[in-house]
């Protein structure tokens, strides 16, 4: 299975979906037009956690369809709320759509299939995806791991969440830090305003994590310390 994990491996991600039609995800108001935006210039974003992956954003999807593990979705007696977040680094791009998850969900993996009319725009530039739980107006909301469909199956040895910390030092903490509490990579770039952080954690120390991952992120910013917490669906156990 998507989730399943392979000793310390890590997490299997990209494999065919073997969900039946009656379980299809589907997107919500898809009537109307895949809510996307591509901007002439980098928008500048408020946001602290842009992404949260199993694959890092030197992969480019073809088509930019999102898969997650099932996790949380299986075995509902009701449908569930997701949202799906796509961000270029350099800021050009962004879209945010709402997705239902039906009742009884048992499929291997959940597809967010993409329905815009942009994926080549996408396809040679870096991007990440951030996908939650709940509404997209739902404050704080569990963050999901996700890839892209196309990335083909690989196995994922690490969680990469991709920070908003304006080129400061960053660093991250799982549950009280005794675990893991390392310091986070930097990508600043001259251009590229979404995301200049990469966290990188183990998929064997999240394994180990509560129900849900709990984080703590660190941001180094005139000589203060912000501390801004955040929750991960726990889809890394045995």
């Amino acid at each position: 299975m998507f989730a399943k994990i392979l000793g310390v491996g890590g997490v299997l991600v990209g494999l065919s979906s073997s969900t039946s039609l009656a379980q299809e995800i589907t997107r919500d108001n898809s009537h109307e037009a895949f809510v996307e935006v591509k901007s002439e210039n980098s928008q500048v974003s408020g946001d602290v956690i842009l992404g949260a992956m199993l694959i890092g954003d030197d992969v480019f999807p073809q088509v930019p369809n999102v898969v997650t593990p099932p996790g949380a979705w299986l075995a509902r007696n009701e449908p569930a709320k997701a949202c799906v977040r796509i961000v270029a680094k350099d800021g050009r791009y962004i879209a945010e759509n709402a997705y239902t998850i039906p009742a009884g969900f048992a499929g291997e993996r959940a597809d967010f299939t993409y329905d815009g009319e942009l994926p080549d725009f996408l396809q040679n530039r870096k991007s990440v995806i951030r996908v939650t739980s709940g509404e997209c107006t739902a404050q704080n909301p569990t963050l999901v791991p996700a890839s892209w469909a196309d990335a083909g199956a690989t196995t994922a040895t690490t969680l990469n969440l991709f920070v908003n910390a304006a080129g400061n030092f960053t660093a991250v903490a799982v549950g009280d830090g005794t675990r893991f509490f390392e310091p986070c990579r930097d990508v600043t770039e001259a251009t590229g305003l979404k995301y200049t952080t990469i966290c990188e954690i183990p998929v064997e120390v999240l394994a180990e994590a509560a129900d849900p991952i709990e984080l703590t992120f660190l941001i180094s910013r005139n000589n203060t310390e912000e501390r801004f917490a955040a929750t991960v669906m726990q889809v890394f156990r045995k």
